[in-house]
């Protein structure tokens, strides 16, 4: 028998495990802060010998400070789901070698919330789906496959598709770029009443599997927002965009006035000869503000996420072959957020019903 003191059963229990007591404590919580927040007759039971030497970020979840300490004599509102708290009880009472009661009475948790057990049934079936979907459409949200679940007839409501879209790890996340001035239109937006009223084009720029450069003709409706051409070549000039044109021109006609930038191609003398011929006023854009052009801006993002990125052109046919079935895809299947979740095909053949009737409605260009 030693002559050392040994230590009673409530402190051998509640003693830091010898990892926990080797992280380095980055920033420790002030003393004042501490004992303010902290109710002494519930961390007396649980969390006595946890100082603010202890509690630093290396050791607690930031959940449980945020929760327990103030930052500056204020309280941060936190709101966890009880999946978490489930999370933070457990490993309170592995690190700690506490029981479920007084883990839950130290994080103010209710014992019935952690030993609750779910009995949502599985969804396989919409599961599965879903992941089919996902695979086909890398770049759609939950919103927009909400969309396509429905017309395939399931009854699953937005709030479940994306709880499970979610559970899935189906979830993309988008590098936005920074907004540093509001987006605020500077000058009126032109309202479009009825389709081919106005039309809006731009280019873009991609390569081929050789370093080819490669460039993609857009063109689009400003009011029914149908995609009206996407043509690829590895370069184009002002009688080219006119050839474009008058191709679409002879099944659909042509609309009084174009949205385009200041590039070659559309200040070219050729093309301002072809629009002067056949009555179309071009309305260029301010140098070095795209906005004024958002809406082909918006339609080239979707097309370089959905369609450009995720295909490997080794020719220019190939690249064409592969842009005719997004234009297809992206008018007939594509749901619209700005048309009601309609395909713009739907929306074009509902404005005809409607514009018979004197009912179109009225769209910013």
């Amino acid at each position: 028998m030693g002559t050392g003191t040994r230590p009673q059963p409530d402190q051998a229990r509640r003693q830091i495990p010898r990892h926990h007591k080797e992280l380095h404590a980055r920033q420790p919580l002030p003393d004042d802060d501490a004992a303010s927040a902290v109710k002494s007759h519930q961390v007396e039971h649980a969390l006595a010998d946890i100082n603010a030497d202890h509690l630093h970020h290396g050791v607690l979840p930031l959940e449980v400070l945020r929760r327990f300490y103030p930052a500056r004599g204020r309280t941060i509102r936190l709101v966890v789901a009880p999946a978490r708290w489930r999370e933070i009880v457990a490993w309170s009472r592995a690190a700690y070698r506490l029981s479920q009661r007084r883990a839950c009475g130290a994080l103010e948790v209710a014992r019935s919330s952690v030993r609750y057990i779910g009995r949502r049934p599985p969804q396989t079936a919409l599961r599965r789906r879903l992941r089919e979907i996902a695979e086909v459409r890398l770049h759609y949200g939950y919103r927009r496959v909400h969309v396509l679940l429905r017309r395939e007839g399931w009854t699953a409501n937005h709030k479940r598709v994306y709880r499970l879209y979610r559970d899935e790890g189906l979830g993309l996340r988008r590098k936005r770029p920074k907004r540093r001035r509001a987006a605020i239109a500077r000058t009126p937006r032109p309202t479009v009443n009825r389709p081919n009223e106005r039309w809006t084009m731009d280019f873009m720029s991609d390569a081929l599997g050789n370093g080819q450069k490669l460039r993609v003709l857009t063109v689009l409706d400003a009011f029914t927002r149908e995609c009206l051409a996407l043509e690829a070549a590895v370069h184009f000039r002002g009688q080219d965009v006119a050839r474009v044109l008058t191709e679409i021109g002879m099944h659909r006609g042509l609309p009084p006035v174009i949205n385009c930038d200041n590039g070659t191609e559309f200040t070219s003398r050729a093309f301002d000869h072809w629009a002067w011929a056949n009555h179309v006023r071009l309305d260029f854009s301010r140098p070095g503000k795209p906005t004024d052009n958002a809406m082909i801006e918006a339609f080239n993002a979707s097309v370089r996420r959905e369609c450009l990125s995720e295909h490997y052109f080794s020719t220019v046919a190939e690249a064409q072959v592969v842009l005719r079935t997004y234009c297809d895809d992206y008018n007939n299947h594509r749901p619209h957020s700005s048309l009601g979740q309609q395909t713009p095909a739907e929306f074009h053949a509902g404005t005809k019903t409607n514009t018979d009737r004197g009912e179109a409605p009225k769209r910013v260009a």
